[in-house]
């Protein structure tokens, strides 16, 4: 595809898919390697979407040693998720003898799509449609326009479905 900030073109290379741009300017070659074929959300949102429904469930405050233990999840991973969690206000944190971690706010009026944005940045299934990266071919680009209503899709389900509504 040849386009006015250079060519672009894929190639797979050990089975995944890679770009090739070139720098018209510079004349220079860079390789941007591509996520796997499909489009996923990392453990970020896995594991934070499980210790959510763990805490939602319990009556009294959860330490993440259970958690990490019970849902086969490494400790120092969930804390990073859930001092991100507390920053947004999603959790609360107990201290004492039988401290832990709650639910700032009950499980109805936390929104999945809250919760995916503070642990992914965003929802978003292709970088060029991000604010920051604007894609090359966006006036006449095909998938660009598939891939907007993906993620209008995705963005109306998760911003409607509460954390309540999974449990």
């Amino acid at each position: 595809m040849w386009n006015q900030l250079g060519i672009l073109q894929m190639e797979r290379s050990r089975g995944r898919l890679n770009q090739l741009i070139l720098d018209k300017i510079t004349g220079n070659w860079s390789v941007r390697k591509t996520k796997r074929g499909y489009m996923n959300f990392s453990t970020k949102s896995r594991y934070g979407l499980r210790a959510l429904a763990y805490i939602a469930k319990s009556k009294k405050p959860v330490s993440l040693q259970l958690i990490a233990g019970e849902k086969e999840m490494s400790l120092s991973y969930l804390e990073q998720l859930a001092s991100k969690l507390k920053n947004a206000k999603i959790l609360e944190s107990k201290r004492g003898k039988y401290g832990g971690y709650i639910l700032a706010r009950p499980a109805d009026k936390i929104y999945l799509g809250e919760i995916l944005r503070v642990l992914e940045n965003d929802i978003l299934p292709v970088d060029c449609l991000s604010e920051h990266q604007k894609c090359i071919n966006e006036t006449d680009c095909i998938s660009n326009k598939v891939f907007k209503k993906i993620y209008d899709s995705i963005k109306e389900v998760v911003d409607k479905t509460t954390l309540q509504d999974v449990l």
